[in-house]
């Protein structure tokens, strides 16, 4: 066996992750936590197992047990723009470089070089391959900023083989320094209790059968298809509606002002944000999940829907045949007839319907928070070891 000198001591290889002092950027993450923020949430609470985390944080941000903190201080006029919040990072390089890994895992916009070794998480890079379905100013800080991030990091983790082909492709990053590797859902996704779910539905005035979307409402996740494949059924299921929940995004007016001009406008509901804790009794309520977005990095509701007994119908585009699985319902995004198709499918064939159900669960299963904090420590340990003398 071979060991290694560090700190006036001899270690074994399989002692580094003792001595590994990890910094990870959180920035203002709260107890709300959506999508990237699950994420977060869940690799600092569960790496703090392993490692000593230190969290990198707003003044804003949540403190995290189990873990210290370096809180960002910034002047007035910056503490509420998360951009330069994140390039104000860069006074604080001499705390940040005593850290043997430093993880960006929010893909923050952060400046290059902060840290003596940097890996960085990325979820999509749609700001840059669809800037039509993004605020203007945040394509533009994308396509200054990004370029940095990547090629000064000594790793990147990408949420999906999409992912990864993307980066590839747009910025010519070496295949063999991004390493994929797939999220998981929340445990707290499983079906609920009959009697919860209608207490649940009864409180929220959702006594009718509904198809289920989660996610922000904007342009990118293909609403607009969803109504209309609704409209093309709503007369042969007279007590079916539409639920959706998810916070408003950009570019949101023209989907409201369609819900409005509906026919079956009083049909369609939005629900804004669900507390995290309700989102199973949401889902588990649900006669199907549609989900027909143009593009996702990685897909958490599809996989939340799944974990919770819900059929899921979704687009087949970007990363979330990966996500739902080859023998998953998938549809070509803009091929409204295809999605009216499987969800009348999945509403009137019952064997088919459980099916699906069975087939949600077993795809779940191979999505955990273990096998991705298992597959992210690797990545942290292979920097060392490279590192060592």
């Amino acid at each position: 066996m071979t060991w290694q000198k560090q700190s006036n001591c001899f270690i074994k290889p399989d002692d580094i992750r003792i001595l590994m002092k990890i910094g990870i950027i959180i920035g203002d993450l709260q107890t709300n936590r959506t999508g990237i923020g699950t994420y977060i949430y869940h690799l600092v609470t569960r790496l703090s197992a392993r490692y000593e985390i230190t969290v990198i944080r707003h003044e804003s941000g949540m403190d995290i047990p189990g873990c210290k903190s370096l809180i960002i201080k910034t002047p007035f006029y910056r503490r509420y723009n998360s951009l330069l919040w994140n390039q104000w990072l860069r006074c604080y390089k001499k705390e940040l470089e005593q850290f043997d890994v430093l993880h960006n895992p929010g893909q923050f916009l952060t400046s290059s070089n902060l840290g003596r070794h940097q890996v960085v998480t990325i979820h999509d890079i749609t700001p840059i391959i669809t800037p039509f379905y993004h605020f203007p100013f945040r394509s533009l800080t994308n396509r200054i900023f990004l370029p940095s991030v990547l090629h000064s990091s000594d790793r990147i983790i990408a949420d999906s083989n999409h992912t990864k082909k993307d980066i590839y492709e747009v910025y010519g990053i070496a295949q063999e320094k991004i390493e994929v590797i797939h999220l998981a859902a929340d445990p707290q996704f499983q079906p609920m209790d009959r009697e919860k779910i209608f207490a649940w539905r009864a409180e929220k005035n959702l006594d009718y059968p509904y198809l289920l979307f989660v996610g922000t409402i904007e342009p990118r996740k293909n609403i607009e298809t969803l109504i209309k494949a609704f409209e093309m059924i709503a007369d042969s299921f007279r007590d079916l509606h539409i639920v959706l929940s998810g916070n408003r995004g950009w570019n949101s007016e023209p989907i409201f002002e369609m819900i409005g001009a509906s026919r079956y406008s009083e049909r369609i509901h939005w629900l804004d944000y669900v507390p995290f804790e309700e989102l199973p009794l949401l889902y588990s309520g649900a006669s199907a999940f549609i989900y027909p977005s143009w593009y996702e990095g990685f897909g958490f509701p599809p996989l939340e829907a799944m974990q919770c007994g819900t059929p899921v119908i979704c687009s087949s585009s970007s990363s979330l045949p990966e996500v739902v699985g080859k023998d998953g319902i998938m549809v070509a995004p803009d091929d409204v007839p295809g999605f009216a198709r499987e969800i009348t499918r999945v509403l009137t064939d019952e064997s088919f319907r459980e099916k699906m159900v069975l087939h949600g669960f077993q795809q779940a299963n191979q999505f955990s928070w273990e096998k991705t904090i298992e597959k992210t420590a690797e990545v942290y340990e292979s920097i060392l070891r490279k590192d060592s003398p």
